[in-house]
């Protein structure tokens, strides 16, 4: 099943033979790996279309000697160091924010720089809610949007995780949660 899945996630990523590097603040990728480099502080994330998966699958996925074993479904935290660190900046986004809150501008985004998904002037994310809307009703899973103007959108309460089988089977461009690890560091040995 492990190999399955991930020759199929590699297969995705080798389609259009050429590599050209994007980069937006301090994320960097390529549009011949799934991943996207934060060069601050080396955590990668998934690009938006690397994996269509629900979410019980995703978790399945991140399991021990699974296909993203290592890997961390994203929450609001993650979502917000990922807009952070596209921005360069702490976004109007940090923390609970109003639903469908613009959290600032990407000058000369392209959509699909990171993956396509949703449609085709917007891409988007979904991650699991830690962080209640003021004045919405609390759903588990929120959703980032990037539009081709350049806009940054971010929901916290966005859907319910089982409302977003939808999005991730049966959508022209499925919308993916966002996962992320961070670099291995090698304990340091203990002084004697």
């Amino acid at each position: 099943m492990k190999a399955l899945l991930l020759g199929a996630v590699l297969s995705l990523a080798y389609t259009n033979g050429h590599t050209e590097i994007i980069t937006y603040g301090s994320l960097t990728t390529d549009d011949m790996t799934n991943f996207i480099t934060d060069t601050a502080t080396q955590r990668q994330y998934t690009r938006f279309d690397a994996f269509a998966l629900t979410y019980a699958e995703l978790v399945a996925a991140t399991q021990a000697d699974e296909a993203w074993e290592g890997w961390t479904i994203a929450d609001s935290q993650a979502a917000d160091a990922f807009i952070n660190a596209l921005l360069n900046t702490v976004s109007a986004c940090y923390g609970p924010v109003a639903h469908g809150a613009i959290c600032g501008m990407l000058p000369g985004w392209i959509d699909g720089s990171f993956g396509i998904s949703l449609t085709g002037v917007t891409d988007a994310f979904m991650y699991v809610s830690t962080a209640e809307t003021p004045g919405s009703p609390s759903e588990e899973v929120g959703y980032v949007g990037f539009h081709n103007i350049g806009s940054v959108r971010k929901f916290d309460d966005w859907a319910s995780k089982k409302g977003t089988d939808y999005w991730t089977k049966h959508s022209q461009f499925p919308i993916q949660f966002l996962l992320y690890r961070d670099p291995f560091v090698a304990p340091t040995p203990a002084a004697f």
